[in-house]
């Protein structure tokens, strides 16, 4: 009696070969990890930010990033005058501006108001404020 040709092998056909499905899988991993941008916080400005309890919510890495310590300024890294804000955070900024303001603890409340108006007057609606997590919270 003949056994149908479905439920055995010929001892001629080769077995599944793994090795080029591996070598795409790898290949694959290797492109998104050197695909992929790993994004740090640089700041341009020794800052020792307030510290909270809790982040409400992660912000994105595509705002533009606002840096205020006691004697100056910086916008994504760069350093400009107060009176110049304006008009450097309107070149960087589309039409619904994001920022996120990062002010040293030590910085009088007068310069964080003066920013935010320079903020203001540039058309920025959105700004988060930066802080560190605070331990145990």
């Amino acid at each position: 009696m003949k056994k149908p040709s479905s439920v055995f092998r010929s001892s001629t056909e080769p077995p599944f070969d793994l090795t080029p499905l591996i070598d795409i899988v790898f290949l694959l991993l290797v492109f998104f990890l050197v695909a992929t941008t790993f994004v740090e916080n640089r700041a341009i400005l020794d800052l020792e930010l307030p510290s909270v309890s809790a982040s409400a919510r992660q912000v994105p890495r595509a705002l533009l990033r606002v840096e205020v310590s006691a004697e100056s300024l910086a916008v994504n890294g760069k350093p400009v005058a107060l009176r110049d804000l304006p008009s450097v955070v309107k070149t960087h900024a589309h039409q619904r501006p994001e920022v996120l303001l990062a002010a040293d603890r030590t910085v009088a409340y007068e310069r964080v108001v003066a920013v935010l108006d320079a903020l203001a007057k540039a058309g920025v609606r959105n700004v988060a404020l930066e802080g560190t997590l605070r331990a145990g919270g």
